[in-house]
């Protein structure tokens, strides 16, 4: 995969098209982002799950980092996600609409040709939630507690 494929697969992620994401996927795809989600086993299980979360709320993920080799990739990346319907299960805190939630983590994606067949979100290094009182709250990083 190059950079370029990987762009566009972000902007499919972001817009969201599921028709354009679903080609991203091998069908056996494993997506294993620990601690906080559930690890998801096929392509249709990771769309179903992301179909539900972009139902509730406007995801963008934006790289930070890239390291593309043979195998995959690595990337740090920012993540933001702007509630526009309740969403108490959200899994790092509940969320309620103009609620938003940004954090900073580490992504490895193991790829096979051009699409992705493993996807382990292994580190959060800063997270926070705006919410849509005004208030803040730092869930990981500097000033969490």
């Amino acid at each position: 995969m190059t950079r370029e494929d990987f762009e566009a697969y972000l902007d499919a992620f972001n817009r969201p098209d599921f028709d354009r994401l679903a080609g991203f996927f091998t069908e056996d795809a494993v997506f294993a982002h620990l601690p906080h989600l559930p690890r998801l086993v096929g392509r249709a299980a990771i769309l179903d799950f992301y179909r539900s979360v972009k139902s509730r709320v406007h995801e963008r993920v934006t790289p930070l980092a890239l390291f593309i080799d043979a195998h995959g990739i690595a990337a740090e990346v920012s993540t933001e996600f702007t509630a526009f319907r309740d969403y108490p299960d959200f899994p790092s805190t509940p969320l309620a609409p103009g609620d938003v939630y940004r954090m900073t983590g580490i992504v490895f994606y193991t790829t096979r040709g051009a699409r992705f067949s493993h996807i382990r979100g292994v580190a959060r290094l800063t997270a926070s939630v705006i919410r849509a009182d005004g208030s803040t709250r730092i869930i990981a990083g500097p000033g969490a507690g």
